[in-house]
């Protein structure tokens, strides 16, 4: 399955697996104008850049889908950016490689990691969009 098909069913597997009921974190595609939008609206940010042949990618997709349902996550914006397809949006955040994770703090760029896939490390990374 196509990642930007995928990510649209994950998102509606999401809502259906919750019974309907709003999450902590919103997943969204990545789309510039609605990045740059909750940069300047100060929304704590985390771009995943997803690669569907990648198994590092699966892992980290799998602890954050985990991770933001927790509510101290409420109001992440998780920015799904196809890596394989999506190169102007690896651009735009700066991602050399599929498995970055690049977490945003009041509209910048505090912390990014690379291939992470322990849940501690990647929940730590998440913490300082906060």
């Amino acid at each position: 399955m196509e990642c930007s098909a995928r990510v649209t069913a994950l998102s509606v597997a999401w809502f259906v697996f919750l019974g309907g009921h709003a999450v902590a974190a919103e997943m969204l595609h990545f789309n510039e104008a609605a990045f740059r939008a909750a940069q300047r609206s100060g929304a704590p940010i985390l771009v995943e850049t997803y690669s569907a042949g990648c198994p590092i990618c699966w892992v980290q997709e799998g602890t954050i889908r985990e991770l933001v349902r927790k509510p101290e996550y409420n109001g992440l914006r998780v920015f799904v950016i196809d890596a394989d397809n999506r190169k102007d949006a690896m651009r735009i955040v700066g991602a050399q490689t599929r498995s970055t994770l690049v977490v945003y703090k009041e509209g910048q760029e505090v912390a990014r990691a690379v291939g992470t896939t322990r849940p501690d490390e990647i929940a730590a990374l998440i913490a300082k969009a906060y």
